[in-house]
């Protein structure tokens, strides 16, 4: 019994990993990207990757492969702002999107700490 019990306890935490792993910026290909909503869900894992991401260590310490990642999860951020205008998705249908109110709260917390963040990576 008990065993069956750790068999599953292991099997919901292999799930959990997946599921997490699932939303991750490796797994976003821009291109597939049709929807006004796919876009701005899409841009919430990459900013809440990048928030994580900060939030980790010191900004002093952002250094070698964080950096990397960061600049990597910034570079998506940026194509998927370009999808946006190349496939002419309007604020309107972006409003629209069950997920807006979440990307309005994240923006405004997340854009003073990582504008703060690239602005000390460049100088």
């Amino acid at each position: 019994m008990k065993k069956n019990f750790a068999i599953l306890g292991l099997m919901l935490f292999a799930f959990f990993i997946n599921v997490n792993h699932a939303q991750k910026e490796s797994n976003i290909v821009v291109d597939d990207l049709e929807t006004a909503c796919e876009h701005l869900d899409a841009l919430i894992i990459i900013i809440n990757e990048q928030v994580e991401l900060v939030n980790s260590v010191p900004l002093k310490d952002i250094t070698g492969i964080k950096k990397a990642k960061l600049d990597s999860l910034k570079n998506i951020h940026e194509e998927i702002g370009s999808s946006i205008q190349e496939k002419g998705i309007e604020k309107s249908e972006i409003e629209e999107c069950e997920s807006y109110d979440e990307f309005t709260e994240l923006m405004q917390s997340a854009i003073p700490k990582l504008s703060e963040c690239y602005q000390s990576l460049e100088d």
